[in-house]
């Protein structure tokens, strides 16, 4: 039992910290919109009151000791201006301000969120706890936010008006606050069990949900209708709908038979006996013993209406409090995460690639792999010089890239430029060395030109030296024209290949030191990818260039080779010298080379074509 309290102490000073912590967030974003809030919620409980129990006094005091027409027009006119000052006020809020203050919070907040989440280092991503947190905070936030400046504002006011309107009962009989106890255990037992057993309802459904959730997303992306029509997949999708559904249908079942008692004993609690005892202990006092006026009475009736809906009201609020939390929990573990590779690291200034780029026994293993991508690598790579990293599939190449820009940190060994651990350079003066262009490129909803640099001018040229200008010049709009149709009727739909020409465009519009291409061709042909290799050496003639590709031909333009094999360096050198050691790269080579004569492509000394 003890344990069982300390637990519940711990949980309801989590709850308390997760909204405190949101209000202030709330508070340094914008204390305009919290204060307006509050300012909102102390009027509302004001109009509450005033309605149900001060006004109905005013107005039967005056009937019952015969007050002139003249001072009941005042008391009224009054009542009025006051009410109408609060509904302005109300008003204002809901259609002028609240809007308005939402939208510069929300965008205020996302910044913070986007700001995080560009910060953070890649291995989050890959990690689906972290995932997790990252989308339900960034899918929750708007709203959450505005619930818990809401929620807090009813749990700090609500009380006092509740006191207000309870002392007004005991005033008058202090038997009344027998009836007062029904709502409270209506509330806070039988309506918080049927919360509770919601929640775990909620929970429990969180599978149907997400798998009724997937299938609904499936049918409206893009990206699978060819699927979807060119398989069966449409009814297995169906099938799983289908599971989803019953899955809710016997959740529902199970604990509508449990929510059922609470539910109606929090009704009977909360309105029928305390209403209705109310109401007929008042008429027997102001018709039986006579010891109550009848505008006593009538404040009596409208304060247990006004206590019953308020605790039902409070209830709700408090409920929000907790579902809150859950959800802040996620935000606030996302926001504090400090990165381990922190895109502000500041450190010593780049002025320039000087001499080289050293890997010296470098190892990595990605989070909760039991085995190493990479194992003892070591190569070392001169300015200006052009370096291949080939190797089957899965054999490490772009963890080493990664690790090159410093998107990872090895596990094992050290990076070097020009003699210094990379560790030592301020993050961005070093990834500003890099240009790099990846096999999964993305294009944007925007212009061609704009997909590829914010000068024109030179995403023209940079479109001309990558090969994909022949196709803009084709499109109505030209380098105006809008890649995909997201928001644009007319916007270009691109094939793999052109995706990768406009990526590859990126690079060729930037200034850089070193240029990394991970297999940013393997959509295209292999005559189209070595002649694109060759238009990259000769541009970048003066540049350090690192490029993979599982494509043997284009490392025939490499100074040196590096063949990775299970996570390690197996051969380096040439190409030249690589075929005459005769060995693995050798024989790959070999293998492609038959694979290319076979599809009419002819080897020849100076390359493929």
């Amino acid at each position: 039992m003890k344990k069982e309290s300390k637990k519940d102490k711990k949980t309801s000073a989590k709850i308390f910290r997760n909204n405190a912590y949101m209000m202030k967030l709330a508070w340094q974003i914008s204390p305009g919109r919290v204060g307006v809030r509050f300012i909102d919620n102390v009027l509302d409980m004001v109009n509450w009151v005033f309605t149900a129990i001060v006004f109905m006094r005013l107005i039967i005091n005056g009937l019952e000791r015969g007050a002139s027409f003249s001072e009941m027009t005042v008391i009224i006119v009054l009542s009025t201006v006051m009410l109408v000052v609060i509904g302005l006020f109300r008003s204002w809020a809901y259609y002028k301000y609240y809007p308005d203050a939402d939208l510069r919070v929300n965008e205020k907040l996302y910044s913070m969120l986007f700001d995080q989440s560009a910060n953070v280092e890649l291995t989050c991503y890959e990690d689906p706890k972290f995932y997790n947190k990252y989308t339900l905070a960034v899918k929750e936030a708007g709203d959450r936010l505005e619930s818990v400046i809401s929620s807090f504002c009813d749990v700090v006011n609500g009380p006092i008006s509740m006191v207000y309107v309870i002392y007004q009962m005991f005033l008058i009989d202090p038997f009344l606050l027998f009836f007062a106890v029904f709502p409270l255990i209506g509330t806070f037992v039988f309506d918080k069990a049927v919360q509770q057993l919601q929640y775990k309802q909620t929970i429990e459904n969180n599978i149907n949900d997400r798998k009724k959730g997937y299938v609904n997303r499936i049918f409206y992306l893009a990206q699978y209708a060819k699927e979807i029509r060119l398989s069966n997949a449409a009814k297995i999708l169906n099938r799983q709908y289908n599971e989803g559904y019953e899955g809710t249908m016997k959740v529902y079942k199970k604990y509508g038979k449990k929510i059922f008692m609470p539910s109606f004993l929090n009704g009977m609690f909360t309105h029928t006996i305390a209403y209705y005892g109310v109401f007929l202990y008042g008429a027997y006092r102001v018709i039986v013993s006579q010891t109550i006026a009848v505008s006593e009475f009538v404040i009596l009736f409208g304060a247990m209406i006004y206590i019953t809906s308020h605790l039902e009201f409070l209830s709700g609020s408090l409920m929000d409090f907790y579902r809150n939390a859950l959800y802040i929990n996620n935000m606030r573990d996302f926001l504090e995460y400090k990165p381990a590779i922190p895109e502000d690291q500041p450190g010593d200034e780049v002025k320039q690639f000087d001499r080289s780029l050293e890997l010296r026994g470098v190892g990595f293993a990605y989070k909760g792999s039991e085995s190493e991508q990479l194992r003892n690598v070591s190569m070392k790579i001169k300015r200006g010089e052009k370096i291949a990293v080939v190797g089957h599939n899965g054999a490490g190449k772009s963890t080493l890239i990664k690790l090159l820009m410093r998107l990872y940190d090895p596990t094992s060994g050290e990076i070097l430029l020009d003699g210094k651990n990379i560790k030592t350079y301020d993050l961005q003066d070093y990834r500003g060395l890099f240009s790099a262009a990846f096999q999964d490129q993305r294009v944007f909803s925007m212009s061609v030109a704009d997909n590829v640099s914010e000068d024109s001018k030179k995403a023209i040229h940079a479109m001309k030296q990558s090969g994909i200008w022949d196709r803009v010049e084709r499109m109505r709009h030209k380098e105006n024209s809008t890649l995909t149709r997201e928001f644009d009727p007319e916007g270009i739909v691109l094939s793999g290949g052109e995706i990768q020409k406009v990526s590859i465009a990126r690079a060729f519009a930037r200034d850089f030191e070193i240029g990394i291409f991970d297999e940013p061709s393997s959509a295209l042909d292999p005559i189209a990818e070595y002649k694109l290799f060759e238009s990259m050496m000769e541009a970048f003639k003066d540049k350090t260039v690192i490029f993979i590709s599982h494509r043997l031909s284009s490392a025939r333009l490499a100074d040196r080779v590096y063949l990775l094999e299970n996570g390690a360096v197996s051969e380096e050198g040439s190409h030249d010298e690589l075929m005459r050691k005769n060995g693995a790269y050798a024989e790959m080579f070999a293998k492609q080379a038959e694979k290319y004569i076979e599809n009419e492509y002819t080897v020849l000394e100076g390359g493929i074509a």
